[in-house]
């Protein structure tokens, strides 16, 4: 039988493009890192700027 892992998670959302969800989430992947909290970031869609930005926020 397969134990339940429970992993906390939260999503990021905005209404439109260049709101600021990127830079947002940076700010609170640094935050926790910052806390000493494990930090595993994605991003879903064609950018591929954003998620360089977050993985190296993320380390």
């Amino acid at each position: 039988m397969l134990d339940e892992v429970r992993t906390p998670r939260l999503v990021v959302a905005g209404t439109a493009s260049n709101v600021g969800k990127t830079i947002l989430t940076a700010g609170l992947i640094a935050a926790f890192k910052a806390r000493g909290l494990t930090v595993q970031s994605f991003k879903v869609g064609p950018d591929y700027i954003d998620p360089a930005y977050l993985a190296h926020v993320s380390g």
